[in-house]
C-alpha cells in the first residue's frame, strides 16, 4: 500500500476518535505558556501525543489552530454569561456576577485578549466572521437589563455604546496589557494574581458609582 495511503487511512481512524478534543487542550495549555503566536505547531503535538502531520490534517495551520481554541473558548464563556443575564435579579447583583464570571474566564484563558487583538487589527473581517460563528452573545441581554434599570431610574442615562465599551475595557486591559500592568504593580511589590482576584470584586463597584443617580 503506498505510503501516503497508509497516512490517509491513519488519520482518518484517528479522526474518529478524540483526537480533536486532544489537540485543543495541547494548544490551550502551550498557549498558557507562551501565547497563541509563541507556540510551535511541534511543541503542541508533543504535547498531544500525535505528530505534526496530524495537527495540519485537523487545523491546517498554527492561525487555524488559534482560532478553533478561542472558538471554543468563547462558547463556553457566552452560555455562563447569558445565564447570569437571564437571571431573574436586580442589575447590580447580575453585573457583579458578570465581572467575576468574565475575570474568572480571562484568568483561566489569558492568552485570549492578546490574541484577539492581533486578530482585529491584522485580520479585521477575519475577526468579524469568526465572532459571527460562535455562539449568539450576551450583548442583548445586558442592553435590556441596563435599558430597563435607567427607565426605573436605578442608573442615571449614559450612552449605551460607552457604557459597553467601558466594561470591557476594565476587565480586559489588566491582560491584554499584562506587561504594563505588571510594571505598575511593581512599585508597590504587588503580584498580579492577587491584583486580579481584588480587581474583580471592585470593578462592578466601580461601575456601579458611576452610574447610580
Amino acid at each position: 500500500m503506498p505510503m501516503r495511503q497508509k497516512a490517509g487511512r491513519a488519520m482518518a481512524q484517528e479522526r474518529d476518535g478524540d483526537t480533536e478534543t486532544r489537540i485543543l487542550d495541547a494548544a490551550h495549555a502551550v498557549f498558557m505558556r507562551k501565547g497563541a503566536y509563541g507556540a510551535r505547531m511541534q511543541e503542541i503535538a508533543d504535547e498531544a501525543g500525535v505528530n505534526r502531520a496530524l495537527l495540519h490534517y485537523y487545523f491546517h495551520d498554527r492561525e487555524g489552530l488559534a482560532r478553533a481554541v478561542f472558538e471554543r473558548a468563547m462558547e463556553e464563556m457566552f452560555p455562563a454569561a447569558m445565564r447570569v443575564w437571564a437571571a431573574d435579579a436586580p442589575f447590580e447583583q447580575n453585573l457583579r456576577e458578570a465581572v467575576r464570571l468574565a475575570f474568572d474566564h480571562l484568568g483561566a484563558n489569558p492568552y485570549l485578549p492578546g490574541f484577539l487583538q492581533t486578530e482585529m487589527h491584522v485580520h479585521p473581517e477575519r475577526f468579524r466572521e469568526m465572532m459571527a460563528r460562535v455562539a449568539d452573545g450576551p450583548l442583548a441581554a445586558i442592553s435590556a437589563q441596563i435599558r430597563a434599570a435607567i427607565d426605573a431610574g436605578h442608573l442615571r442615562p449614559v450612552p449605551l455604546d460607552q457604557l459597553l465599551v467601558s466594561i470591557h475595557a476594565l476587565i480586559v486591559f489588566p491582560f491584554s496589557a499584562r506587561a504594563f500592568t505588571e510594571t505598575v504593580l511593581a512599585e508597590s511589590g504587588r503580584d498580579f494574581d492577587d491584583f486580579i482576584a481584588e480587581r474583580k470584586e471592585t470593578v462592578a463597584e466601580f461601575i456601579l458609582r458611576a452610574l447610580r443617580p
